[in-house]
């Protein structure tokens, strides 16, 4: 019997009293990412035209490393202290990673 790996989920945006919308981005066990969306009340209604919506994005796991290098060109293209953010970055969050100087 084979177990599914665990799923990853953060919130990038949480409803509000003033905006009730919310924005959550999950690594499936399959690979994928999905963000999800939700909204009501007045937030939803240029999207919908109504009370409430919810919406998705998928990407395949075989596109994950292309979205994790544009997202890394969106954030840090021109920016010279790239490689210090990154360190930072992963210090923060207890990302594993190794280095390599010479």
């Amino acid at each position: 019997m084979s177990q599914d790996k665990p799923k990853l989920s953060i919130a990038l945006l949480q409803c509000t009293p003033e905006l009730n919308v919310s924005i959550d981005v999950t690594l499936q066990g399959n690979g994928e990412v999905v963000f999800a969306e939700e909204a009501s009340g007045s937030a939803a209604a240029p999207m919908s035209g109504g009370s409430s919506y919810e919406r998705w994005i998928t990407i395949p796991a075989a596109s994950k490393d292309a979205l994790l290098l544009a997202l890394l060109q969106q954030a840090y293209q021109g920016d010279s202290h790239t490689f210090s953010k990154i360190r930072e970055l992963m210090d923060a969050k207890g990302i594993r990673y190794s280095t390599f100087s010479w």
